[in-house]
């Protein structure tokens, strides 16, 4: 097997369109570059506190009637607030309490003896109403199911009231759990049934409720069914049980007979209804939905009903046992957020809104259905009116829907834009606040809000205010970016300033940001223009006079605003128009003048017509001069944080791609010994997929490359692309392209084809797991007219065939969506290729430590004879969402695989908007009346889609003798097989794994899907899919809150607004405070003598050591004290956010208990120390009713707290942008020790960087050992080491104000303000790639973002007092936001030819903004040694123990903070400008080389901000580092320079000059540190063959000026088995 080493070029700046998953426009011709500055700012005035949604429900599984017509309803959530009760007329029952906790005592009778424990009952399924149980007249129960971790397997029956539990029941099979329950009474006798998922198929359990519950527990292995089951629901004589199945989407009926010992009594099913792909609901169809729950009618068993999550509509069925008819049908049939509104029975059913249907009852005591949605939507219906005929008056009412405020909403959708790192790559961001008030005092204060809010003479922006650090004793100001406005206060500050770290510090303040009084439009308007005027401010960052840099203020508000100066009608009275004091529309007019544009966003909904007259004039005169243009940008409505984040999301982006068009290749290139140099290119499309193509190019053996690849040629040259295109057809029956996925309905298994639309329902089913809908692209409005339908079905159909190559977005204009496209190849841009051909690895062994010894004594001679003719097959991720398996012989593909959670987000491709705007320039002949032709361009419109990140992460292989499936299924026995690691890189945080052995198909042989892991940040799951696609979810927590948010807020807020309220319906200019001063002063717990302030409060303000909070839940028992480290809070003073100490924690009745060690405020109404009458507050209230809320927000660690087994707590990884390394290293211990048993023991493991998530504190900071292992195929792709790691190896992210764990807090001054991620892949040393090596296993070194360099021991090497999973922190960089040097990229290693050094080399440089331009930027090329290489040693005082230990943190901490520095100059040498062997670094451990400054650390002028572009390659004692350097100030719209610098490995000296390159007289290259120059545009990294260095340089357009070649340097070899960075040995 050939493990082929490739060039990957990484491109960063942002193309933005319409698609929250769009990736960044490639750089190389400059403008890519040039950042867009984006400011919000965000309304944070009293009225944001509103809620958006009357009820408030979480996902709602089902719902059903009690005993007296009310409606029970459970919830799935972890933002749900537990089980909860409404009146028949669809409103709130707030006499019954949320049902939030299991029981404290064991229930009255259970089936077994298991105690409760309190725990959070907040994700509920399964749910039954009983009346008159046992008989008993007036005795009524109701079951349900509690979804808890711990609970997953438990069902409780409790009394209609929910306050006793009378009957619990567990199933006690191990890693059982529950999807659904019923209950029927049979022949006078209660019963209970149960099923869910178990092991690899699933349980039915029978239990008899007359007596002491007694269950008959039936093991079904194997079985997909009940493993995939969704609801179940028993007929009424319990003679069969209905289960849908959410794999095929099929209703199953099956035999059973209670009064058996085994009453399921055969899993062959009696009846199936079978539904049908894309189902016509029209009446007098019979299309069955894809079946997601089910529920018997209670009059006749012969009727059954179903409801979809997929077709989003509800059927009534007629059964037998042969036949399956249906009756009527109700819904869109489309996924709908709207509400249902009409009156009862007014609604047709084609129009009834559902947003998957999870649940369904029917009431046989009032004729009623009940459906629950994952929306947190309940619909009543009439089943009477249930037919043909009467179905569009079946519809009686809706309730429910979700409930949040708007300022929680704003915040939900600012972190989604800011964590997306598509979006913060490609643009600087920027966040400040207003409302009215110049003070920061109360409403009542000189100005103050009120004044502000009437007034036009308040001051808003006086300066900007750099941060005070101390460093060494001595303090410091930093400036722009770094502090706040100089007006910073709760009236309104710009508390981030625009930068390329401003998206990672966005979130640090607006969690804990309160709000306050008035909405003065010259708070926003002069915020924006003074800062973007203030050369000490935003003047920094805006450049007027350039031609690419685009300025952007976005500024979010809920209702009226004063002081615009603009006219509008009148807010009580539309009919009447009214002109504002003020000149705010000015301003911002001005602004967009100097190039600065506004965009206005009217958020949360229910905002009156003339105020939206205000948002409208605002938007105008921020973004264009007339009225009209096309330059004018209208208001953005969003009426939910949804829409707000996807109009922001869409915004952003489709503005910054109107101004970038060009063609870039991304370069990737291999080396092949036997002649070949593979070379990946792409060209960039502004509106569509990019097109990639795959070159085979012949190189000789001195490195000469015959680059002609059209065909004939005679060097069998190829182009994967033109071979692609070739193999697409417009049908299924013509198309020889096998594309295929693991999913549920629809197997892969012998045709490796079953991507296509005769699976369209399991499809639809894959892109529903992470939540998203296809939108209707082509429909009876759109462009072209004659292809759409109203509806999303032929979108579907469409997408699917698009994937294949199908032209269905109409890319060419002329509306034939069934023809293949011009170009069918993604862009292979991150992704690396790898060729595999026959089994090759190793068996030449020195020692039994090595992996080659493994493979000698297990036979892997016999594997490599059975394989050596498996033909060479290259594998390459493209951006179109497949992993290509490329034929190496042809081009031509032999599969496509798609991974399932990659396939998920194939939706968001579609962008209806580019339906028919796309202008094309097509050139066309024309004739003159004299016969002459010419060329002339035409403007086309035509369509387009959003490109996305699909496959974007390096394949890795490796040979593993493990257990494993065939296309038959489970295959016992371990056995040699080639397996394939695929990281989604930038496609998301997952991977997936391949079996490869079979990698062309045929004989029933193909490649197998082993498992896939994703980590839904957006949901808070983890998704594990298994070989057949079929996929669990691990539901975990991962929560803020601020104070506004705690029940003690909501109480205080809602006290408020109601006041508030009351006083605007007596006047409405916002003067009169009667009941508001009636309600000031605040009030704390101990002021209630008949409950506490959160349950009974009166005031506006409260006041107290301790706040409740319902939004965060913690998978601990009640009253126990959560451990130190599970929480954090943080606090904002003075505009920046500061850590502040919690005294105690735990959890109480189902709510998070906070105590801190001084009382907090919570205010929502700021005023005077006079009442309305003048006088006096009384004494408790004087020194509060004037005080501000506390801005403190409450936060879940990143460990210990997500509520998941250690095993699959993947919720630290972020998008997999790390390569792993495959190895084995030894088996562990319950505590850690390593087993006995030698090297057979050992596991396979891929180690993995947590990857990027740069603004998620919980995301990318560890490195991930994942088990290939596969010994337990019930739960593949779990994490070696969880149980004494807590989940992954935890990697501290540092901070220089230190960190707080509980009430303390651990200094680490020498710490980093970066936060932190690993995105470099691990450097690996094993016995199989280093000589010498003493143990078995292997030695890890990980570069994070913050630049520490750790050493993890992977060994079962015990020198030094090493433990297996021991890590410590060899080296840190020194790495700060201000001098900007982020780790992006992996080391190299090697052992020094003359010393016999282990040494690491590295490079830093941000990535993400390659052509940023910080004051302070001082990146750096490094070379550090490893003095106690091979083995591990505990350094910086600190033996570090395990993760799960509760010392780990601190003392992981203390070590970072201990380590050497590289800019210690006692043990790190500064030769920079050396290019003498005399300044070698002697004893030292480390070589620096400054970037930015000279030998005497002073600043290169003009500075020349250059940063790392790639990886660094040694190679015969010289050190390869690319490094780019971007354009002139005066110039930013030109292309950058792209260079090498040369150094030895040993001593860091430049040796660059022997390249023999030449620098052009327009390019800065310092003399005294000179680099060598290659050519304008980025270079990726370096690959050596034949002594030539062979690399890519994005920005040429054709292929051969994009590959770049000379002559190395010539040195010493480097003695080393293997390459350090290799997997496949």
């Amino acid at each position: 097997m050939r493990y082929l080493k490739l060039i990957s070029i990484l491109f960063i700046f942002i193309f933005l369109n319409n698609n929250s998953y769009s990736k960044p426009v490639p750089p190389g011709a400059g403008d890519g570059e040039v950042a867009a500055n984006i400011l919000f700012l965000v309304d944070s005035s009293a009225s944001m506190q509103t809620w958006i949604g009357d009820q408030g429900l979480g996902a709602t599984p089902k719902a059903v009637y009690d005993s007296q017509g009310r409606i029970l309803i459970n919830q799935n959530g972890r933002n749900a607030v537990g089980l909860l009760r409404y009146t028949a007329a669809g409103e709130r029952d707030e006499t019954f309490m949320p049902m939030r906790l299991t029981p404290s005592e064991s229930c009255d009778e259970t089936n077994d003896t298991f105690t409760t424990s309190r725990r959070s009952m907040r994700r509920n399924a399964g749910l039954n109403f009983v009346r008159d149980f046992r008989g008993n007249a007036g005795d009524h129960l109701f079951f349900t199911i509690n979804r808890e971790r711990r609970d997953r397997n438990v069902v409780y029956g409790f009394t209609e009231d929910g306050t006793d539990c009378r009957i619990g029941i567990r199933i006690s099979l191990n890693r059982a759990s529950i999807s659904d329950i019923d209950f029927k009474v049979i022949n006078d006798t209660p019963y209970l049934f149960i099923a869910g998922p178990w092991r690899r198929g699933g349980h039915f359990s029978t239990c008899n409720l007359s007596g002491t519950p007694t269950c008959i527990t039936q093991e079904f292995r194997g079985n997909v069914t009940l493993r995939r089951m969704g609801r179940l629901s028993v007929n009424n004589e319990g003679t069969m049980v209905y289960v849908t199945n959410q794999a095929d989407g099929d209703l199953y009926g099956y035999n059973l007979d209670v009064t058996s010992g085994t009453p399921l009594t055969s899993l062959t099913a009696a009846r199936r209804c079978s539904n049908t792909d894309s189902p016509d609901l029209s009446p007098g169809e019979n299309d069955i939905i894809h079946a997601t729950t089910v529920a018997v009618s209670p009059d006749d068993s012969n009727i059954v009903y179903i409801g979809s999550k997929i077709n989003h509509a509800i059927q009534k069925l007629e059964l037998t046992d042969t036949t399956c008819t249906v009756v009527a049908s109700i819904g869109a049939g489309s996924n709908s957020v709207l509400t249902n509104t009409a009156n009862a029975g007014e609604l047709s059913a084609d129009d009834v809104r559902f947003s998957r249907v999870w649940g369904l009852h029917v009431d046989q005591y009032n004729n009623r259905i009940l459906t629950a949605t994952s929306r947190g939507y309940v619909d009543e219906f009439n089943e009477d009116d249930f037919t043909v005929a009467s179905r569009d008056t079946a519809w009686l009412q809706q309730m429910g829907g979700p409930r949040i405020r708007r300022w929680d909403g704003v915040k939900q959708a600012i972190n989604a834009i800011v964590n997306d790192t598509t979006l913060t790559t490609g643009a600087h961001f920027g966040f400040g606040h207003w409302n009215a008030g110049e003070s920061g005092k109360h409403k009542k204060s000189t100005m103050g809000g009120l004044h502000c809010h009437t007034k036009t003479n308040c001051t808003y922006y006086d300066g900007w205010k750099g941060a005070t650090i101390t460093e060494g004793g001595q303090t410091k100001t930093l400036n722009h970016p770094n502090g706040t406005s100089d007006l910073c206060n709760s009236d309104s500050c710009i508390n981030v300033g625009i930068s390329s770290r401003g998206a990672s510090q966005i979130m640090g303040v607006l969690e804990p940001l309160g709000l306050a009084w008035g909405t003065d439009s010259n708070a926003f308007a002069q915020l924006a223009s003074k800062y973007f005027n203030d050369p000490n401010a935003g003047g920094q960052v805006f450049d007027p006079n350039s031609k690419c840099q685009l300025n952007y203020v976005i500024v979010i508000g809920d209702g009226a605003m004063m002081n615009s100066g603009f006219t509008h009608r009148h807010f009580r009275k539309p009919n009447t128009l009214v002109t504002q004091k003020g000149n705010a529309g000015q301003v911002i007019s001005a602004l967009r003048a100097q190039g600065v544009k506004t965009l206005m966003v009217a958020y949360g909904g229910g905002i009156r017509p003339g105020a939206m007259d205000l948002f409208d004039a605002f938007a105008e005169a921020g973004s264009c001069a007339t009225a009209g243009s096309d330059e004018c940008e209208p208001t953005i409505v969003a009426d939910t944080p949804e829409e707000l984040k996807s109009e922001l999301t869409s915004k952003i982006r489709q503005i910054i791609a109107d101004k970038l068009a060009f063609t870039a290749p991304s370069i990737t290139a291999t080396i092949q010994e036997g002649g070949a140099l593979y070379q990946a290119q792409f060209a960039y499309e502004q509106f569509g997929e990019w097109k990639g193509t795959l070159l085979r190019k012949k190189i000789d053996g001195e490195g000469n490359v015959e680059h002609k690849t059209s065909k004939p040629n005679p060097y069998n040259n190829w182009s994967a692309a033109v071979e692609i295109k070739g193999q697409s057809k417009a049908t299924d029956v013509e198309d020889s392209r096998k594309i295929w996925t693991a999913m549920p309905g629809a197997t892969y298994y012998n045709n490796w084809d079953n991507f296509n639309v005769s699976n369209t329902s399991a499809i639809t089913n894959l892109f529903d797991i992470l939540g998203y809908t296809v939108q209707d692209y082509h429909h009876s409005n759109s462009t072209c007219t004659s292809v759409g339908v109203d509806g999303n079905k032929d979108d579907i159909t469409g997408l699917i065939n698009y994937m294949k190559g199908v032209d269905y977005f109409d890319y060419d204009g002329d509306c034939n969506v069934t023809e293949v496209r011009n170009h069918t190849m993604g862009d292979i841009y991150h992704s690396q290729l790898i060729e595999v051909g026959a089994p090759d690895a190793n068996l030449d062994f020195s020692n039994s430590n090595e992996e080659a010894y493994h493979r000698s004594i297990n036979n892997y001679a016999g594997f490599m004879t059975k394989h050596a003719n498996r033909k060479n097959i290259i594998y390459a991720g493209s951006n179109s969402g497949c992993l290509h398996a490329i034929n190496a012989e042809t081009g031509q593909e032999e599969w496509c695989f798609i991974p399932p959670f990659v396939g998920a987000l194939i939706p968001q491709i579609v962008n209806r908007s580019y339906d028919g705007n796309v202008d094309s320039i097509t050139i066309v002949m024309e004739e003159d009346s004299d016969g002459t032709k010419t060329e002339k361009e035409v403007k086309v419109a035509v369509g387009g889609t959003n490109p996305i990140f699909g496959v974007d992460g390096s394949p890795v292989v490796h040979d593993m003798f493990i257990e494993g499936y065939t296309s038959s299924g489970v295959e016992e026995g371990k056995k040699w097989r080639t397996i394939l690691f695929l990281p989604y890189g930038r496609g998301g945080a997952g991977f997936s794994v391949l079996d490869i052995t079979h990698p062309v198909i045929e004989d029933s042989k193909g490649p197998i899907h082993m498992f896939s892991i994703f980590n839904d940040q957006i949901n808070k799951k983890i998704l594990i899919a298994d070989h057949e696609g079929n996929i669990r979810e691990e539901v975990y927590n991962s929560s803020f809150a601020s104070v506004l948010q705690s029940e003690e807020g909501i109480q205080a807020l809602d006290n408020y607004t109601t006041a508030r309220k009351a006083d605007e319906d007596a006047d409405d200019t916002g003067e009169t405070t009667t009941e508001q001063d009636l309600i000031a002063g605040c009030k704390g717990d101990s002021d209630y003598d008949d409950g506490d302030f959160k349950d009974v409060g009166t005031a506006a303000c409260y006041r107290g050591k301790t706040f409740h909070f319902a939004n965060i839940i913690l998978d601990i028992d009640e009253n126990k004290t959560i451990p130190a480290g599970v929480l954090s809070a943080k606090i904002l003073e003075g505009g920046v956010s500061k850590a502040l100490g919690i005294s105690s924690a735990k959890m109480v009745d189902g709510l998070l208990q906070v105590t801190f060690a001084d009382e907090k405020i919570v205010n929502a109404y700021v005023t005077t120390k006079k009442d309305a009458a003048g006088n006096d507050l009384p004494d408790s209230a004087q020194d509060y009713a004037n005080a501000n809320t506390d801005q403190i927000a409450i936060s879940t660690a990143c460990k210990g707290a997500t509520g998941i087994a250690p095993e699959y707590d993947y919720t630290q990884l972020g998008e997999t942008w790390s390569t792993p390394r495959i190895v084995r290293i030894p088996d562990v211990t319950e505590t850690g020790a390593v087993k006995s048993g030698g090297i057979n023991t050992d596991k396979y493991v891929a180690i993995m960087g947590g990857g990027m998530s740069k603004n998620d504190s919980c995301a990318g900071s560890a490195v991930f050992l994942v088990d290939l292992s596969m010994e337990d195929r019930d739960s593949p792709g779990t994490i070696f080491g969880a149980e004494v790691n807590g989940g992954p190896i935890n990697i501290v992210d540092t901070s220089p104000a230190g960190i707080t764990i509980g009430a303390g807090t651990t200094a680490t001054p020498n710490g980093s303000d970066i936060s932190n991620a690993i995105p470099a892949a691990p450097l690996v040393i094993t016995p199989d790639t280093a000589f010498g090596i003493p143990w078995r296993g292997a030695m890890v070194y990980i570069n994070d973002l913050e630049g520490k360099i750790t050493k993890i021991n992977l060994t079962d090497s015990t020198e030094n007092n090493a433990e297996m999973f021991s890590q410590t922190t060899l080296f840190t960089l020194n790495s700060t936001i201000d001098n900007a040097r982020y780790s992006y990229f992996a080391m190299d290693a090697g052992i020094g030819v003359s010393k016999g050094q282990f040494m690491l080399f590295g490079s830093t440089g941000n990535f993400a903004d390659l052509g940023g331009r910080e004051e302070n930027m001082d990146n750096i090329l490094y070379g550090v040694v490893d003095p106690d290489y091979p083995n591990f040693k505990h350094l910086n005082t600190q033996i570090i123990p395990k993760g799960s230990d509760n010392q780990f943190v601190t003392k992981a901490l203390i070590g970072a903070d201990k380590a050497n520095s590289i800019d210690n100059a006692s043990v790190c040498k500064n030769v920079t400008g050396s290019t003498d062997f005399a300044n070698c670094i002697d004893n030292k451990n480390a070589w620096v080389i400054k970037l930015g400054k000279d030998s005497s650390d002073n600043m290169y002028l003009p500075k020349t901000f250059r940063k790392a572009s790639a990886s660094p390659t040694l190679f015969k004692g010289q050190v390869y580092f690319p490094i780019y350097q971007p354009p002139p100030n005066d110039t930013p719209c030109e292309q950058g320079s792209a260079f090498i610098c040369v150094s030895d490995d040993e001593c860091g000296y430049n040796n660059s000059a022997k390249l023999k390159l030449n620098t052009p007289a327009d390019v800065e290259n310092p003399s005294n540190n000179a680099c060598a120059f290659v050519r304008k545009g980025v270079l990726s990294e370096l690959v050596i063959f034949a002594d030539k260095l062979f690399a890519n340089v994005a920005g040429p357009t054709g292929d051969e000026d994009t590959l770049f070649s000379i002559l190395s340097v010539p040195g010493e070899i480097m003695q080393n088995k293997g390459g350090w960075r290799d997997s496949s040995f």
